[in-house]
């Protein structure tokens, strides 16, 4: 996995555009998901955060955010042939693209380090399907559950178990 951004060096008030970059290095298909509401709090599955750092001091994404998190229908998963690539930000649903890089953790000049972690090692499916629909699934009964559980179930073996960390992105805000 790796960041880029666009440029090295950036004047207040602009936003670096920054991308991260998964590519299935096995000789198989695999399914991934994008940043979910709550993966860049690390509050479901897949984690994909960043840690934005300016001169040496962690910046903290300042955006409130809704407790809600939406439920994980099956054409959130993408499928990706060997080789294949995708930027879990980019294919995150719209709502979710802004709320890890903003110009909120950019607003100050300074040096930057920016590294981007995505993690799909979890068995739970509770920490996967979003707080909502986890509550949705207490008032279905044993079979509609197992039928939604099964639903998933096809999805997961074709996923990896990873924790990944990106290379450091340097640049500077003057």
């Amino acid at each position: 996995m790796s960041i880029t951004a666009d440029k090295e060096l950036y004047r207040l008030g602009e936003i670096p555009k920054i991308s991260a970059i998964i590519q299935n290095a096995s000789e198989s298909e695999v399914e991934l998901l994008p940043r979910l509401a709550g993966s860049d709090l690390g509050s479901r599955y897949p984690v994909a955060k960043y840690s934005i750092y300016r001169n040496d001091s962690l910046v903290l994404d300042s955006s409130l955010r809704c407790g809600n998190e939406d439920g994980l229908p099956s054409s959130f998963f993408l499928c990706l042939r060997p080789g294949e690539t995708f930027d879990p930000n980019l294919q995150a649903k719209e709502t979710y693209r802004d709320r890890l890089i903003n110009g909120e953790a950019f607003k100050h000049r300074g040096k930057y380090r920016v590294r981007f972690f995505y993690s799909t090692n979890q068995d739970t499916l509770d920490r996967w399907i979003g707080w909502n629909s986890s509550l949705d699934l207490l008032t279905l009964s044993e079979a509609e559950y197992e039928n939604k559980v099964n639903g998933y179930r096809s999805h997961f073996l074709n996923m990896p178990k990873v924790d990944l960390k990106s290379n450091v992105l340097h640049f500077e805000i003057q």
